[in-house]
């Protein structure tokens, strides 16, 4: 099996396995900066022509990825994929 680095600017992930178009063809981008883009895709108006979402897309992947602290969300729970129990770490 391969490692998939993300195809973000700046990403360090890797072990990515969704494809999203660009105006550069397809990239590989990670869970969280995915999620990301969901949050920033929900303020884009609406609706927009596919060439104006590929666009909005290929500059989101241009741009640096917000760095995560110690209070990164999970990207799985983020999207509601996962629960968290309330089960502390540390």
């Amino acid at each position: 099996m391969s490692v998939l680095s993300c195809d973000r600017r700046g990403c360090p992930h890797v072990m990515c396995e969704r494809l999203i178009q660009t105006s550069d063809g397809d990239q590989y981008i990670c869970d969280g900066c995915f999620v990301e883009l969901q949050k920033l895709a929900a303020k884009w108006p609406s609706p927009m022509l596919r060439k104006d979402v590929v666009e909005a897309v290929t500059e989101f992947m241009d741009s640096a990825q917000v760095e995560y602290g110690d209070d990164e969300v999970d990207p799985l729970e983020a999207i509601g994929a996962l629960t968290r129990t309330g089960e502390d770490d540390g």
